[in-house]
């Protein structure tokens, strides 16, 4: 018996009775950000988002991810600038 990756995907706490998946694989990452799948490769390959390999499967947190928009933000005009952590 084969389980397939959305079964076996780690979920977090419910929100609108629906469970927010932790990890999720690249297409479903490209959902998320607004790049095409070749910026993907080079974010990866200059480690600038974190990424897990899993056999032939590449996965995001989607932390990583909801920071990695967070640092590419640009920020409005008149608005501080954030400080660098």
């Amino acid at each position: 018996m084969r389980i397939s990756a959305t079964q076996s995907q780690e979920t977090a706490e419910p929100t609108n009775g629906q469970l927010k998946p932790l990890y999720v694989r690249a297409d479903q990452a490209l959902a998320l950000l607004p790049i095409s799948r070749r910026c993907l490769g080079n974010w990866m390959k200059r480690k600038l988002l974190p990424h897990y390999r899993i056999g032939r499967v590449v996965m995001f947190r989607v932390t990583d991810i909801e920071k990695a928009l967070e640092k590419f933000r640009v920020v409005a005009v008149g608005e501080p600038k954030p400080r660098r952590s």
